[in-house]
């Protein structure tokens, strides 16, 4: 459940820059399933594994495909990488749980992908020199890591392409959380991709334990877990608010379940901080015809499933 923004913070964002609003869809560039061969499969805790596909995609982070397995069903994935084709997918249901039997030289069918992606180039400098200072926060509940993943390979891959702009780009500010420390995901995959970072090198040691009242230039790994069984307790928002406050975050990436995108959709109008939220959705076409994905009065297959605060 959420509070009432404070009217003393809020901000309009009308006039927001088209770079910060989420990317359009284009066609799909595969309508119609197609079989990829796997090449690779992960296990990256009890229930949850990452497949790479023999295949690439044209798409951004924040798009999804529609996974097919003949005779059974199919369901929506965020991806986790267009090239080489990847997703996380965790057994909850009877189809993920199929998946899950599948092995290394098995096909998976897709087809997408669709929807809206995140902006790549969210948070780049603008004329206020005091922007340039503040972090893009990539905050993500359980599976919603996945495409805020792709979205920090994305950004660090633009820094090394341009490293005389490093000290131009924002540092990003990463706030995974979970029930507890077992339904953590790819905490040992953000810690890899900062310690490789052209921007700065970061000056936590632990990453998976930082704390976000702590200023740092280098990129934050901040963990969060209801129980308290690794990193602060409490939920992501209570680590997302006090760098708020502070006016560190310039920008917001979120992905997860309904209740936290709600709760950081507040704190971001409280502080009038722009955002882009990936919402959760039954999809069972993916093109805007079935309507089981409407949200406010839009579809998230269509219009979303990342929309701009």
């Amino acid at each position: 459940m959420t509070t009432q923004p404070s009217i003393s913070h809020q901000k309009s964002h009308e006039n927001v820059p088209d770079l910060i609003r989420p990317a359009a869809p284009a066609a799909a560039q595969y309508p119609l399933p197609v079989p990829f061969t796997i090449r690779e499969i992960t296990q990256d805790n009890y229930r949850t594994r990452t497949f790479v596909l023999d295949g690439e995609l044209d798409a951004v982070p924040g798009q999804f495909v529609m996974a097919w397995l003949p005779r059974f069903d199919e369901k929506p994935f965020s991806l986790v990488s267009a090239a080489p084709l990847t997703l996380m997918i965790t057994a909850v249901g009877p189809f993920t749980r199929l998946v899950h039997t599948l092995a290394v030289g098995d096909s998976l069918w897709l087809r997408g992908p669709f929807g809206r992606g995140f902006t790549p180039h969210v948070g780049l400098p603008s004329a206020d020199p005091e922007a340039r200072k503040r972090r893009v926060a990539l905050v993500a509940g359980g599976y919603g890591v996945a495409p805020l993943y792709w979205f920090a390979q994305t950004w660090l891959a633009e820094t090394n392409r341009a490293r005389e702009r490093a000290s131009l780009r924002p540092a990003l500010t990463v706030i995974l959380g979970a029930r507890g420390q077992a339904d953590l995901l790819y905490r040992e995959r953000f810690a890899r991709l900062f310690a490789h970072s052209p921007i700065a090198d970061s000056p936590i040691a632990q990453p998976q334990i930082a704390d976000p009242r702590v200023a740092d230039p280098g990129h934050r790994l901040v963990l969060t877990t209801d129980d308290g069984s690794h990193g602060l307790q409490g939920r992501v928002t209570d680590a997302l608010a006090p760098s708020l406050a502070a006016g560190e975050i310039g920008a917001v990436l979120a992905c997860g379940p309904d209740p936290m995108l709600m709760a950081v959709d507040a704190l971001c109008r409280e502080f009038g901080v722009p955002g882009q939220l990936s919402w959760e959705a039954y999809m069972r076409c993916g093109v805007g015809l079935c309507g089981s994905c409407e949200h406010g009065g839009r579809l998230l297959c269509m219009d979303g499933p990342v929309l701009g605060i």
